[in-house]
């Protein structure tokens, strides 16, 4: 091989295929959390930070990655983007074949049909290319056609080869998608910013795999002891055959075509030679030093595991006959952050062990399977089968981000449901102290959200008489949270993970419990994730930023995927102080009406972010959604209370139309309020014939500040408008198309300047109602909270990251302006040429979003770039088709 001398500046390589691909894997390190990779090392240092994955090695002579897909099959692209400082490239590599580039003192595209050395690798050299100043892009693309591959391969557009492989080996049509990388003055040094791959799978939708090796041809991985391995591990008469005979020991190994894998089951079949003294082990693995296995040596089967360290923990053993041994099986089951493992030998369970609070990255990886620190290895296996289920590839994509820490000592725009609480702000945290209320439900001021969802909280120096609580989010059937104490089947000492996708009760609620952890004192900030993967939602729970839970929720419903953020508090009833605070949250969310000031419901589903309050003993039964109508039906001896809310979130002015009916039995007031909390509102409702208009200032009862006759059963639309800022403000209420009455308010405070609007029944014993459709206009309300990079109103100009991303093939960029300006937004393809113009003029300041409709452009990653008054921004976003 070569000498290296030079690697990459900061480089794109982009592999762009105009062939036929059905899979997309892609992964910009954001979320900054292990991806499910695996490395071919025993002494590199693999970090996450700032958005980029970073490898350093000072001791291995060729490292090879491993993304976390199975193997690919004909068609493949890849796109990387990353510096680096040795020798190294990125291609498919099969038992006996690769196609790849190559970087060194050049770019070389190569390929070989027939691997002798692994070290000094017996390569076509198709052709090279000197390494320009600045590169840009690198592209190369192949597709197979019959028994040819087709190559094309360019830099910076530049095209540099053009070529057809004819009547290639098979082995060439698939094979494992790797990276490798070689050492240069004894180091190895890699950021990985960005990797996007298109490929056919070569286990297509398969969660089992069984090979029998009755051809070579196989899409599997060998590594280990490289100079040897050609000649140690190959398949021949029906088997994969390990041998070797040395004054030293080695080391191989092989990587079935599987994908990275979390819960697995793999049995195998084979034997050995008498001569045969190496121990054999199937392993889950990250890299040499981070692995469950499963290993036999010295008349013993051992399970253990390691982290950060060459040789394993020992989690249980039991003494076996080595010279017996036909069939194994091992498998593994993560249960949040636990493992079971079992073995069994020849169908008989030998022993099994528990991994307990693993490290993330023993929670998945590619499996791997061979014989080490042997001189003598003369055995064979005959079968391989897997069950398995894959690693998901999940990132948390959000657009908006709400981060409050109430330092300026207001909470105006949020919703307290607290009948009895003093809420305030002290010393920059939210307080709530209650003698009498029971369970507390808190909404903040941003819109209902949709997709992925994160949400943090730092506690407050205040938790006294207290029962419980929790967070999460909330539709109209539906709820995912985080709760401490009892719930379900949670364990009071315990925070809970639960979800329900069918509320059927508040008070007694049935719900799914995911995972617990521990309480402890030491929980000083905790925070859960949703994040939709393959059709499920993995949820991540993150204790002081540590992440001490992940488990996912199989087949999700459309119900879990959007609704309201709220916090819960759950005072002990004792009639003694409860106090509780908050000292910041923190919310990553997808808003459910982006950039829009206009909502119409009318209730053709159920599946629907709105929040039902009021009794909550009977509000399930009495609020439903049925035959498009939004029902409330109560018959008791005790007057009730029952409220809805939409998914607009805190407003500012606002005009509200609903359209419905009662029977003649109905005897509950109809009102619709702007809330703060129960003593805290703006109000317009209909009682005793009479239309009112009025508000509160910490008082149950309402001021009225004008009324009119009306007969209730007349009325079948109703429309309420608020406009002004404290402490003027002025209401407005229409009944039938006609205007009915107005009022002013003349001391408005802050707390009812703003809110959510909720509607509903009250003070009646007999509840028979609908509603038809609810329509809303309204200005979102505005926090003066800023943070560090997205905030829900942004002071300064911002551009978003498109949601959703990855998108097929529409999507919604999102920007804000602090003032009047004239804008243009363009997108741009990964060579820099525009392929469309999306705004190009004079725009209001505030946030605007702009949908963009990709169906007419292949698949690939784009950039958008909005300029105005001098200043550009750009992001990048792929489209998967």
């Amino acid at each position: 091989m070569k000498a290296v001398k030079l690697l990459l500046a900061l480089a794109l390589f982009t592999f762009v295929l105009a062939a036929q691909t059905t899979n997309t894997y892609f992964e910009d390190f954001e979320s900054n959390t292990e991806a499910g990779w695996t490395f071919t090392s025993s002494n590199a240092e693999v970090s996450y930070l700032n958005g980029a994955m970073n490898f350093t090695s000072s001791g291995d002579d060729v490292v090879y990655m491993f993304p976390p897909i199975p193997a690919t099959q004909d068609d493949f692209s890849v796109l990387v983007q990353g510096v680096g400082n040795s020798a190294g490239g990125f291609g498919r590599i099969g038992f006996n074949s690769m196609i790849a580039f190559f970087i060194e003192d050049s770019i070389y595209i190569v390929y070989s049909e027939n691997l002798q050395y692994y070290n000094e690798q017996d390569l076509v050299w198709l052709t090279s290319y000197p390494i320009p100043d600045e590169v840009i892009s690198m592209e190369l693309s192949v597709s197979r056609s019959n028994n040819d591959l087709t190559v094309n391969a360019s830099v910076n557009g530049n095209n540099f080869y053009n070529g057809t492989l004819t009547n290639v080996n098979p082995d060439l049509f698939s094979g494992q998608m790797a990276a490798y990388m070689i050492e240069d003055e004894n180091e190895i040094v890699f950021n990985l910013d960005h990797i996007e791959i298109d490929y056919n799978p070569y286990l297509n939708e398969d969660v089992t795999f069984f090979e029998d090796f009755n051809s070579s041809n196989i899409p599997w991985f060998r590594f280990g002891d490289m100079s040897n391995i050609y000649n140690s591990v190959s398949v021949n008469d029906g088997k994969l055959n390990f041998t070797y005979n040395g004054t030293e020991e080695s080391e191989f190994y092989v990587m079935p075509p599987t994908p990275a894998v979390t819960d697995f089951t793999i049995e195998v079949t084979g034997g050995a030679g008498s001569t045969h003294n190496a121990p054999f082990g199937i392993s889950r693995y990250f890299d040499y030093k981070t692995y469950i296995t499963f290993f036999v040596e010295d008349n013993q089967a051992f399970l253990g595991y390691s982290f950060d360290s060459i040789e394993p923990i020992i989690v249980n053993s039991a003494q076996i006959n080595l010279t017996t041994i036909e069939k194994i099986k091992f498998e593994a089951e993560n249960s949040g952050f636990n493992i079971d493992m079992h073995l069994w030998i020849n169908d008989q369970l030998i022993v099994s062990g528990t991994i307990e609070n693993a490290n993330e990255r023993l929670l998945s990886g590619k499996l791997i399977l061979g014989y080490d620190r042997g001189n003598i290895m003369d055995a064979y296996l005959e079968s391989v089968s897997i069950n398995y289920k894959p690693f998901a590839n999940a990132v948390l994509s959000t657009t908006r981000r709400y981060h409050e820490t109430f330092d300026a000592n207001n909470v105006n725009g949020w919703l307290f449901l607290a009948p009895e609480a003093d809420i305030s702000t002290q010393n920059g945290e939210l307080l709530l102290s209650t003698y009498q209320d029971d369970v507390i439900h808190i909404l903040t001021p941003i819109e209902a959200s949709t997709g992925d969802f994160s949400i943090e909280i730092k506690s407050g120096s205040m938790a006294n008489a207290l029962e419980g609580g929790g967070f999460g989010r909330m539709s109209f059937n539906s709820m995912v949270g985080l709760f401490v104490g009892g719930i379900g089947e949670g364990d009071d000492e315990s925070l809970n993970i639960v979800y329900t996708e069918d509320i059927q009760s508040y008070t007694e609620p049935v719900v799914n419990l995911l995972g617990s952890i521990p309480l402890s004192e030491e929980m000083s900030s905790m925070k859960i994730e949703g994040i939709q993967s393959n059709g499920n939602l993995l949820v991540r729970v993150f204790i002081n930023g540590e992440i001490s839970f992940s488990g996912e929720i199989e087949d999700v419903s459309q119900e879990l995927l959007s609704g309201n953020i709220f916090l819960v508090v759950d005072p002990d009833g004792s009639g003694e102080l409860s106090q509780w605070s908050l000292d910041e949250i923190d919310i990553r969310y997808n808003p459910y009406l982006p950039g829009s000031n206009s909502y119409l419901e009318n209730f053709d589903s159920d599946n629907i972010p709105w929040f039902r309050f009021g009794n909550f003993d009977n509000i399930v039964q009495s609020i439903n959604i049925q035959d498009g109508k939004l029902n409330f039906n109560y018959n008791g001896t005790e007057e009730t209370l029952l409220y809805v809310l939409g998914p607009v979130g805190a407003v500012k002015d606002f005009a509200i139309e609903v359209e419905g009916a009662g029977s003649q039995l109905h005897d509950a007031p109809f009102s619709i309020s702007r809330v703060f909390d129960y003593k805290n509102y703006i109000t317009f409702f209909i009682e005793d014939d009479r239309i009112h208009l009025g508000y509160a200032i910490d008082s149950w009862e309402p001021t009225i500040i004008n009324s009119a006759a009306f007969n209730p059963q007349s009325i079948t639309k109703v429309k309420f408008t608020v406009e002004g800022d404290a402490p003027n403000l002025t209401l407005t209420a229409m009944v039938n198309d006609q205007f009915a009455l107005s009022g002013m308010i003349g001391d408005a405070t802050e707390k009812i300047a703003s809110g959510h609007i909720a509607f509903g029944y009250d003070r009646g014993t007999t509840v028979d109602a609908y509603i038809n459709y609810a329509a809303f206009d309204f200005t979102p309300y505005i926090t003066d909270v800023k943070d560090e990079t997205q905030n829900i109103i942004a002071q300064d100009f911002q551009l978003y990251q498109n949601y959703p991303n990855p998108f097929n093939p529409t999507t919604t960029i999102t920007f804000n302006l602090p003032k009047s300006e004239f804008v243009t937004l363009k997108i741009y393809d990964i060579l820099g040429n525009e392929v469309a113009v999306l705004v190009n003029n004079e725009m209001n300041s505030g946030i605007h979003s702009i949908n963009w409709n990709a169906s007419q452009l292949s698949s690939g990653v784009y950039i958008y770039t909005i300029s105005s008054q001098g200043k550009v921004m750009s992001n990048k976003m792929l489209l998967l088709k």
